[in-house]
């Protein structure tokens, strides 16, 4: 059984109170792929919660690496196979199947990375070459997949498109030849250090000389790169946690235009752009002497040069006088707001979660929240509530899912689509038994 109480913090009774952008010319649709535990194949769903539907669209797939990608303004589903090869499907949403488009050889290319294209329409991405993890570009003329980036000593990867089509950002290592070559990455080297491609001026732009002019101690690797809305800034972590802060790099002015730190000691990790000069993040401070941790989520903007708490408002402890922890979170684009996950006061059977959600294009926030209690089974091991919570492309849905493992050790999971007025969504595709994460993407349809 499963309940929902909204509890308005700073806005009437319901998140329908708030100011919601409630114009939306174009219908919202999930994308879903999960393992099956039955034939240990995979298959994809589309659900479109305005109308309650959901319907298999593919099944019996040998692998769930599969992708959704902008190709000439419209969304596409990928599919590769290691050493085989890539299919690009068009998706027809009103037929609710899938259309292949395209399909390319790889020649025995191991993919590491996801696909992505340029407003040209190449291909590039991550794969391992006669044993070196490189960049490879599918020329759109030719189909052809062809060496593009290899490093002399180490390897490159992971390269990912700015919005604008203009540029990649990809990390390169020194020493091992692949991110799972031994013994350099006994458990899988997972960063490195960033270089910007420059498309159409075909110019390589190493980071590091533009860190070491703000930054005299040891250089830390660099993670999780965010393009803003444009492609004018590129955020970036310092450390796989973000212990080093947080950089913000202009590609007009060709420097580093903020450098982000906490003052306590903890991590710091970019949950994404509010706009293309509010960049949202958590600080995580840790205490010592309690063993706690503390997150808050805070924005900066670029043009005053300034960050603030998000909900400084939000209560900071429970009445164990435990420190909340944000879990998970996510930011949709177009109204600016803010999804998190916390534990509410007074939980502690590890089975009760608040999930809040706030409007953050005003001052201070407009916040809801949410507790969602569920009545989990007694043999239930670990539970994992409200995982990878992701706004749908208008901001009128949000979907999750919340997974846990029995006590024999059987991982099960749940997905969820509630609309931001915090109603649930009857919708059942049959995911209880799973052997892979549960896997998403909002993309929008006339």
């Amino acid at each position: 059984m499963r309940t929902i109480i909204v509890i308005s913090l700073l806005c009437v009774a319901t998140l329908s109170a708030c100011s919601f952008n409630q114009e939306q010319t174009q219908h919202d649709t999930l994308l879903v792929w999960e393992r099956d535990r039955d034939n240990n194949h995979c298959s994809v769903w589309l659900i479109e919660p305005e109308q309650q539907s959901s319907e298999k669209i593919l099944a019996d797939a040998r692998t769930c690496n599969f992708a959704v990608a902008d190709i000439g303004g419209v969304p596409h589903l990928v599919y590769w196979e290691q050493l085989n090869e890539m299919i690009i499907y068009a998706i027809n949403i009103r037929d609710r199947k899938l259309n292949i488009q395209q399909v390319i050889t790889l020649n025995d290319m191991e993919f590491s990375t996801l696909p992505q294209w340029d407003k040209e329409e190449n291909i590039y991405f991550g794969a391992i070459v006669d044993g070196v993890e490189q960049i490879v570009r599918v020329d759109q003329g030719t189909k052809t997949p062809s060496s593009f980036i290899k490093q002399d000593n180490g390897f490159a990867t992971e390269p990912i498109i700015s919005p604008d089509g203009r540029f990649f950002v990809y990390w390169t290592l020194d020493g091992p030849t692949s991110r799972t070559s031994q013994p350099y990455c006994i458990t899988g080297c997972r960063s490195g250090y960033y270089h910007i491609y420059n498309i159409e001026k075909v110019e390589d732009i190493s980071l590091i000389p533009f860190i070491r002019q703000i930054r005299d101690e040891q250089l830390a690797y660099h993670e999780n790169a965010q393009w803003s809305p444009t492609g004018q800034f590129l955020a970036f972590q310092l450390d796989v946690r973000g212990a080093g802060g947080i950089l913000i790099f202009d590609m007009n002015k060709t420097e580093i235009v903020a450098d982000l730190k906490t003052d306590m000691v903890g991590d710091m990790k970019i949950v994404g752009w509010a706009s293309d000069t509010e960049l949202v993040y958590m600080a995580q401070h840790y205490f010592p002497e309690t063993g706690y941790s503390l997150a808050r989520p805070y924005i900066y903007s670029l043009d005053n040069k300034t960050a603030w708490e998000l909900f400084p408002d939000l209560p900071a402890k429970t009445e164990e006088d435990q420190p909340y922890i944000f879990y998970d979170f996510d930011l949709a684009m177009n109204d600016k707001h803010f999804v998190g996950v916390l534990p509410p006061p007074n939980s502690t059977d590890g089975k009760t979660a608040s999930l809040f959600i706030a409007n953050i294009d005003q001052s201070p926030p407009n916040v809801d929240m949410i507790s969602i209690t569920d009545q989990i089974p007694g043999d239930v091991d670990q539970w994992s509530p409200f995982t990878n919570p992701t706004w749908s492309i208008s901001g009128e849905w949000l979907a999750y899912y919340s997974e846990y493992l029995t006590a024999d050790g059987i991982p099960q999971a749940d997905l969820f689509i509630i609309s931001r007025d915090g109603e649930m969504v009857p919708i059942d595709i049959g995911l209880k038994e799973v052997l892979s994460r549960v896997q998403y993407t909002w993309i929008q349809s006339e």
